[in-house]
């Protein structure tokens, strides 16, 4: 289903975590995955912008703009009496913005697939944790998203970035 060599290295993953691939242990893997995923894509923005604060403050300037006109919006109704100014000055900085982000765009899914085949290779379909908020037991994709949710919130929250 998968190329050979991701499932190789499904296998080789699969022996060196011996007992860790299983439940219990296994739900402490995954939440070790994602938190893994996030930093990679923190470390790629960093390498890509260089001065992370630079973009940190970009990111504010257009949120900063971002509620200036939904504010104005909101007050005069009628889309075409925004500033021209702010308009060309927030599409400026998105531009900016994305400039920054493509890179981590193209290389991050990739990156993604690649350690979701494996780990799903790893884990399957098999039930993994008990979630008592839902009063079941849930399988490592979904496990993998509450951590990946939850834990990707956390760290872009402490780093001071958005999510790309």
């Amino acid at each position: 289903m998968y190329p050979l060599i991701l499932e190789s290295v499904s296998d080789y993953i699969k022996n060196i975590l011996g007992a860790w691939a299983r439940p219990p242990l296994a739900s402490i893997i995954v939440l070790l995955l994602a938190t893994l995923i996030p930093l990679v894509s923190y470390l790629i923005t960093r390498i890509v912008v260089g001065d992370i604060n630079k973009y940190k403050l970009l990111q504010r300037e257009i949120m900063s703009l971002n509620r200036e006109i939904q504010e104005e919006l909101r007050k005069v109704k009628d889309p075409k009496l925004i500033s021209k100014k702010k308009m060309e000055r927030l599409n400026e900085l998105q531009a900016k913005a994305f400039k920054y982000s493509r890179m981590n765009m193209i290389i991050m899914p990739p990156i993604f697939w690649i350690i979701w085949i494996i780990f799903s290779n790893i884990f399957g379909t098999e039930p993994m944790v008990y979630f008592p908020l839902l009063n079941t037991v849930l399988p490592f994709y979904w496990w993998y998203m509450i951590c990946a949710f939850g834990v990707g919130a956390i760290i872009y929250k402490l780093l001071g970035l958005q999510p790309p």
